[in-house]
């Protein structure tokens, strides 16, 4: 696939954060302007580890998702851990129940 290609594919299937992770990681090593671009829209449809293997959050954000992950275990009741956040997406879900 070409590049035009590949982000059409990522758009159709833009809730799959797996496929989110590799179009990002390529966009990233290939083509960063793209990248900056897109990243901005699309960090929150990946999971979590991944997002930190891209790097893509500034400085700050990481410990701002650690928190709102332990408020919403806590609304929720739940006892976790930091190594338990997977999807940054379902992190955001809740915070919109929430409000």
């Amino acid at each position: 696939m070409n590049i035009e290609e590949l982000k059409k594919f990522a758009s159709l299937f833009d809730l799959n954060p797996e496929i989110n992770f590799k179009l990002l990681k390529y966009l990233k090593d290939n083509s960063p302007k793209d990248y900056d671009i897109i990243i901005k829209k699309y960090k929150y449809t990946l999971n979590f580890k991944d997002a930190l293997i891209l790097g893509c959050f500034k400085k700050g954000e990481i410990e701002s998702i650690q928190k709102e992950f332990f408020e919403n275990a806590k609304n929720l009741k739940l006892k976790l851990n930091s190594k338990e956040i997977k999807s940054l997406s379902k992190i955001k879900l809740f915070n919109m129940l929430f409000y």
